[in-house]
């Protein structure tokens, strides 16, 4: 249908056409491709028409890369055929629009593009982000709105103090190992609470601000990220009291008289229940050793590797194992080597140091190569080999000194089995481990060594 006259005021479309950027669409397939676009009169609103058209078009403003020609652009994201090239918003001579509300001044389809940063002016305040607010004073981010109160406490003491306070704190303690951060004034670091319950936790300072009921301090908050909460409630009140005798922490944050969280009393179960004891039941081992940590999935080996680290520390239960003989040995030894996760890793090194105890299974591991198994092992989790194939932990290394240790003191089995390489790499730990601790264990593991 053809238009009679100037006079727009009495024209309609016939059905399914609609005008859209200069053309007239009656395809029905091409109207749901070109869905975006809507109605509008290029003559009275071209500006509003070509914003409409960069949303439908994106081709027009994004190419391959700053500078590249709009007619190279990538197939597939050219023009839609209905669309009609941008006409020249009408903005200021020189001057650029927001992304999305326009195009640059004298841009066009053959012309390379020109690219800018977005007029913030132009962003709607709700989109725009707010930085991170920070403590000029003690440069400790401000406290958020949303924390955890049940685990936090107040000190009146500077960060960079309870920082050093922290980290002594936590590599004194048993079964700890922790990462701090001054500049963003957090401690990260991983604790296992009675062999068997691992916690993963981060300590975050905060300046409380003059709002708080204790304007202007330093609050700590202690987060659990994974595992045990009995065994991070006992690790959290451990460390509040510690801070406490070094005058590190002053008040609760739970209770308005600002009662500090107390440590939590051992449950003791009698003499019986301290120590499990495998005598009473053989087959209980046996269930342990082979479906247990032989299983294929991680949380069963994770539970029995955990029950036989701690039922090892009992002399009956080492001498039952002994019976085992060699199939012990080895499936604790494939667990060092084959599987890389840390619970299972620190618990397979601490059975084999508490079984090393034992005369018989010395010589044995000392048969199977285990000081050039256990060395290899001590060097990937060490942090000092060029493949990072986990990451160092000084939780399984130091089980794993343990265990060389108890394995280097039979000086005959030593010159027998050991050599040269097996010693290369301890020196690699000695040189290489990011830990000044575990450099030092290495150290002293050669020159043990050495002097058989």
């Amino acid at each position: 249908m053809e238009r009679s006259g100037d006079d727009d005021t009495n024209y309609n479309p016939p059905p399914q056409t609609i005008k859209r950027t200069g053309l007239s669409i009656t395809d029905p397939a091409e109207l749901e491709r070109t869905e975006v676009y809507r109605a509008i009169d290029v003559q009275k609103q071209p500006f509003e028409r070509s914003i409409y058209a960069a949303h439908a078009a994106p081709s027009h403003l994004v190419g391959k890369g700053y500078g590249d020609s709009m007619d190279d652009l990538v197939q597939g994201f050219d023009m839609p055929p209905c669309a009609a090239p941008l006409e020249k918003p009408r903005m200021a001579p020189q001057k650029h629009a927001g992304l999305g509300l326009g195009m640059p001044s004298g841009l066009s389809r053959s012309r390379p593009m020109e690219m800018s940063r977005p007029d913030l002016n132009l962003v709607p305040k709700a989109m725009q982000l707010e930085p991170v607010s920070f403590n000029k004073d003690a440069e400790t981010p401000n406290l958020p709105e949303i924390y955890s109160f049940n685990t936090s406490v107040v000190s009146t003491a500077d960060s960079e103090s309870i920082l050093r306070g922290l980290e002594t704190i936590i590599k004194d303690m048993k079964n700890t190992q922790c990462d701090s951060n001054k500049t963003k004034k957090v401690v990260k670091g991983i604790v296992v609470v009675d062999e068997n319950r691992f916690v993963n936790f981060v300590i975050n300072l905060y300046a409380t601000g003059p709002n708080h009921p204790r304007p202007d301090h330093i609050l700590l908050e202690f987060q659990k990220r994974s595992g045990d909460a009995y065994g991070f409630q006992c690790f959290f009140r451990n460390v509040v009291r510690e801070l406490a005798k070094r005058d590190l922490v002053h008040f609760g944050v739970q209770t308005p008289s600002g009662q500090l969280p107390q440590p939590i009393a051992p449950l003791s179960l009698g003499p019986e229940f301290e120590q499990l004891d495998f005598t009473r039941d053989p087959q209980f081992l046996k269930n342990v050793m082979v479906n247990q940590i032989g299983s294929k999935y991680l949380e069963p080996k994770r539970q029995g590797i955990s029950i036989l680290a701690k039922a090892t520390q009992n002399r009956k239960n080492i001498n039952l194992i002994a019976q085992f003989g060699e199939q012990g040995l080895s499936t604790l030894t494939n667990l060092m080597t084959d599987c890389h996760d840390l619970p299972i890793a620190r618990g397979a090194a601490a059975s084999l140091k508490n079984i090393f105890a034992h005369d018989n299974i010395r010589v044995q591991a000392h048969k199977q190569q285990l000081f050039k198994i256990l060395s290899a092992a001590f060097l990937k989790w060490s942090g000092a080999n060029e493949r990072n194939e986990v990451t160092s932990s000084t939780l399984v290394c130091d089980e794993l000194c343990d265990a060389l240790e108890r394995l280097a003191q039979d000086s005959d089995m030593i010159r027998q089995y050991v050599n040269q390489q097996d010693v290369a790499q301890l020196r690699r730990v000695a040189s290489n481990s990011p830990h000044e601790m575990l450099s030092h264990k290495a150290k002293r593991l050669v020159g043990i060594v050495m002097a058989n």
